[in-house]
């Protein structure tokens, strides 16, 4: 109502002003709504009382996705072959970075398909203070994290490496889960060489393990849209054990969001040229 009184009193170009702020606040609306699942993954069984766990108000992650409210996941340590050690979270008890409750989803970690897995402590690799928290905590050497009820239609997942005093190289493939549908990161497969990085984070872009050549510690899966996924992490692929400290899932703008942020964008520019003529 206000935009068309407006535009009645001042013309089109008050109109064109109004659709502008309009659709860029649409959009900055669905920005601000946008949100990440963080799941820590702890050094000990739920019995311990040094666990590495992350506490509600702790920040940690990589620069432009760090986040708190991380939900602590602890595995069992009982088979000592590695086989049968397991943990997750139940549906309606994890949360997002915001502390609101994440109904129907839900984290299960086992031992990958002829593998193993274990919880242990990582070194510190130059990181501090929560981001050190997280690292250190870890399952290896080879887990597989299923997710089932992601919230987003469209989001990224981050995955952490972390080691030993050795370092290491691995891999982590992302595939669909329980037939549901949708999609995942095309590339699938992404390779780490685990090393010194003075407590940085470095994101990998080897989708060969010829190509693994450069120090990385993270792993970005792009572009999912399927409600189920599992990450298979293989951290034994050559040098000392490596293993996963970490997860994140985080939402990602629809192409319509973006589409109405760029109108609104179009807009301003149309109505600054219409001024610019007029003088």
């Amino acid at each position: 109502m206000f935009f068309r009184f407006f535009s009645r009193s001042c013309g089109s170009t008050s109109l064109a002003i109004g659709a502008a702020v309009t659709l860029a606040a649409l959009g900055m609306s669905a920005q601000a709504s946008a949100s990440e699942i963080g799941i820590n993954f702890t050094a000990a069984n739920s019995g311990s009382s040094s666990s590495y766990a992350l506490t509600p108000t702790d920040t940690a992650g990589v620069s432009g996705v760090a986040q708190s409210n991380w939900n602590n996941l602890s595995i069992s340590d009982g088979d000592a072959n590695g086989i049968s050690n397991a943990g997750g979270l139940t549906a309606g008890t994890a949360i997002d970075s915001t502390g609101t409750m994440v109904t129907g989803l839900s984290v299960a970690v086992a031992a990958a398909s002829g593998g193993k897995v274990y919880p242990t402590v990582g070194d510190s690799w130059g990181f501090s203070g929560s981001n050190l928290t997280m690292q250190e905590g870890e399952i290896y050497p080879q887990p597989e994290i299923t997710v089932l009820g992601v919230p987003y239609s469209s989001y990224d997942v981050y995955v952490y490496a972390t080691a030993g005093s050795n370092g290491g190289t691995g891999s982590a493939t992302i595939s669909i889960a329980n037939g549901a549908s949708g999609t995942v990161d095309p590339s699938n497969t992404y390779w780490y060489n685990y090393g010194w990085e003075g407590g940085s984070f470095v994101q990998s872009t080897a989708t060969t393990s010829a190509a693994n050549t450069a120090i990385s510690n993270y792993i970005v899966f792009t572009g999912n849209t399927t409600t189920d996924f599992s990450v298979a992490w293989n951290g034994t692929l050559s040098g000392g054990w490596t293993g996963i400290s970490a997860m994140q899932i985080v939402a990602t703008p629809e192409p319509t969001t973006l589409g109405l942020m760029g109108l609104g964008g179009l807009g301003v520019v149309l109505v600054s040229r219409k001024h610019s003529t007029a003088k």
